[in-house]
């Protein structure tokens, strides 16, 4: 089995558009970040109408070990397991970290779960986006 990084989703974005901002979550590979959830919150520099598209498509799309969502902040783009809407509403959390903390801590294998999710999500992001005339050289994230 392929190590589980947590920054597979986030690398494919990076092909596709120049990274204004990033937050995610990484495992590195690190058993114990398997408990923690895994999401990816980006912004481009250009916002471009198809890419977005097709990267709602492909999320929506995606059946794996949970349900995942993409949704547009106003600012930034989100990547995360559907339970993490579900907690900010239910649990009136007003930032992501606190419900993401909370999520980790009371459901783990949830979690687990989650993060192997991460690599055949990033999969259906590449091969959903493959087709459009965006891809850009790679660039690390680490910079």
């Amino acid at each position: 089995m392929k190590t589980i990084t947590g920054l597979e989703i986030l690398e494919i974005l990076e092909i596709l558009g120049e990274l204004e901002w990033v937050r995610c979550s990484a495992t590195r590979g690190k058993a114990d970040r398997l408990e923690r959830s895994p999401f990816v919150v980006w912004r481009y520099k250009t916002r471009d109408i198809n890419l977005e598209s097709l990267l709602i498509k492909a999320v929506e799309s995606f059946r794996g070990n949970v349900e995942w969502e993409i949704k547009f902040t106003g600012k930034n783009w989100l990547i995360a397991p559907k339970l993490l809407e579900k907690f900010q509403q239910e649990r009136d959390y007003k930032k992501d970290v606190d419900a993401l903390k909370a999520i980790s801590i009371e459901f783990p294998e949830f979690c687990q779960q989650a993060n192997e999710d991460v690599p055949a999500l990033a999969a259906k992001i590449k091969e959903t986006t493959e087709k459009i005339d965006t891809f850009k050289p790679l660039k690390s994230c680490l910079n």
